[in-house]
């Protein structure tokens, strides 16, 4: 008898051993599956942020973990040291993290899908007399070089038979001190992304040309490779809440707007007429759109030579 004691209370430890193994495990399984994502004060990014609000992440089975940053270079500094799994960008910096050695892979495109997402536009100052593009011939613009800013202008202007001496960049990275710049008429025309290129015209800039006819640029949802490698279903799961939570936004944009006011940082004077944007259902890049970008970025020298699609897509996560 008392042997069967001592065998029952031996199968009972081991019993509650392996419970604790098993759920160690699990924990870790679950931590290893976190996904952490960068995030800039962007209108791209309103649908993650939406996502985390309303619990759909959790909702989803995932663990998903955003991390802010203030500038692109501090989270170009995370995604490079593999501090962040995975963040929103431009095909520039996609590019450019791959030739610096940072494998990542574009998932999907975020805004840029139409024209009329993800506006780009060069205004005058309120001072200044231009008005039309061909004014703009000459001209110093603020902007930033060797960026997506740089190959928006480009395109905009080469489409007007400006010839690559005729467009002329300031380079001023800081958006706010651009903005300064532009309505103290310290620069002529400026180039910004929405909310800033709505609060310029607000503050009488004059729209002289924009991108909502063409479709230009393009932001774009990227991964670290070995992200994809070792948690892929996790990604493609992440992407599927991104879609609904954007879905969920174009029904219901007034729902959402004390949230984008405050992650994308509208100026106070547009908090309430403010144009919320409306997100497409994710889609890649297509290969023209990248040889585009590619092929501009072998003229600036950024680039030796493009890479091969398959090298920056990957063309598996959003399949059903």
């Amino acid at each position: 008898m008392k042997q069967v004691r001592i065998l029952l209370g031996l199968s009972i430890i081991a019993s509650f051993l392996f419970v604790l193994l098993l759920g160690g495990c699990g924990q870790q399984t679950k931590e290893s599956q976190v996904l952490k994502l960068g995030l800039l004060p962007i209108e791209e990014n309103l649908p993650f942020y939406v996502a985390e609000q309303e619990g759909m992440f959790e909702q989803a089975g995932i663990n998903v973990e955003l991390i802010s940053f203030s500038s692109a270079q501090e989270m170009l500094a995370a995604i490079q040291s593999g501090q962040i799994d995975g963040e929103i960008t431009d095909l520039i910096v996609t590019n450019l993290l791959k030739k610096g050695g940072t494998d990542v892979r574009i998932a999907a495109i975020s805004l840029g899908l139409t024209p009329l997402e993800g506006r780009f536009a060069i205004l005058s100052s309120p001072q200044s007399s231009l008005r039309k593009v061909e004014d703009l011939k000459n001209v110093n613009i603020g902007g930033t070089e060797n960026t997506i800013i740089h190959y928006v202008i480009d395109s905009l202007l080469t489409k007007h038979g400006f010839s690559p001496e005729e467009i002329q960049i300031t380079s001023i990275p800081k958006f706010p001190v651009r903005l300064e710049m532009l309505l103290h008429n310290e620069v002529e025309a400026a180039v910004f992304t929405d909310p800033l290129a709505s609060f310029a015209e607000m503050q009488g800039a004059h729209l002289i040309i924009d991108d909502t006819t063409d479709n230009i640029s393009q932001t774009v949802i990227i991964f670290r490779n070995k992200t994809l490698e070792e948690k892929e279903q996790a990604v493609k799961v992440v992407l599927k809440v991104y879609e609904q939570a954007g879905q969920a936004i174009n029904q219901n944009p007034e729902r959402y707007r004390d949230l984008i006011v405050v992650k994308a940082q509208v100026p106070e004077a547009l908090k309430e007429t403010y144009k919320i944007p409306t997100y497409s259902k994710l889609q890649l890049p297509s290969e023209e759109q990248l040889s585009k970008v590619m092929q501009w970025m072998v003229s600036k020298k950024l680039l030796s030579e493009p890479f091969a699609y398959e090298e920056l897509v990957a063309t598996t996560l959003l399949e059903e």
